[in-house]
């Protein structure tokens, strides 16, 4: 059994958005209060008055203004875009990594986009569409797991003083996610990140994080 106080401090920290909105004053306590009543009735095991969990609030209140914005300020350094692309993933084993060794060859050439993922059961491929012959030759004998054609990446470049700045990628996703824009994979470097997506997304993509340019 919890105390009032107690309850209403663990609820608002496991709800970033309320947190948000106290931090820039635009929650309404009373409202939050009745939201929240049955969970803090729930974890204090006992009837609550909504005035005690909004005074439970107001206590919190000076703490979390104190707190960073949940999104920081970002400003990228450059954009850039590539298309058509395909995504292509493989089942990992020690015969297809040995197979697809092969494809580090192509990824000498700066004008082709091409990234390479290995997780623990699976091997993604992202690559310009106008390699498909050789990416072909060199997967023939192994059937896929799933592929998109029509993808386009979008790169955005920003400064390595961001890696230690929390939230940075949470900012640039959820900014894309507000827009229901979907997210096919997501590959990122030391100072970059790129974005793939349909196609068809690639316009509202693009205005976007066009938002986010120095």
């Amino acid at each position: 059994m919890l105390k009032i106080a107690t309850a209403v401090k663990q609820i608002l920290e496991a709800d970033e958005t309320a947190q948000e909105s106290i931090r820039r004053g635009f929650l309404n306590f009373s409202a939050y209060a009745k939201e929240i009543k049955p969970q803090v009735e729930l974890l204090t095991r006992k009837p609550v008055k909504k005035g005690s969990i909004v005074v439970a609030l107001s206590r919190l209140e000076d703490k979390i203004q104190k707190k960073p914005p949940l999104k920081p300020q970002i400003e990228l350094i450059d954009i850039s875009v590539k298309s058509p692309l395909t995504d292509i993933t493989f089942e990992r084993t020690s015969r297809s990594i040995k197979k697809l060794a092969k494809l580090e060859n192509l990824r000498a050439d700066r004008n082709i986009f091409m990234a390479v993922t290995q997780g623990v059961d699976e091997i993604t491929i992202i690559y310009s569409s106008e390699i498909e012959d050789k990416i072909n030759e060199i997967t023939k004998k192994f059937k896929p797991k799933a592929r998109f054609d029509g993808l386009a990446s979008i790169t955005v470049q920003f400064s390595a003083d961001y890696i230690d700045i929390p939230n940075v990628l949470f900012t640039l996703i959820s900014a894309l996610a507000y827009k229901r824009i979907n997210i096919i994979e997501i590959v990122s470097a030391y100072s970059e990140l790129t974005f793939v997506i349909r196609k068809s997304d690639l316009t509202n993509t693009l205005q976007v994080l066009q938002n986010y340019l120095a």
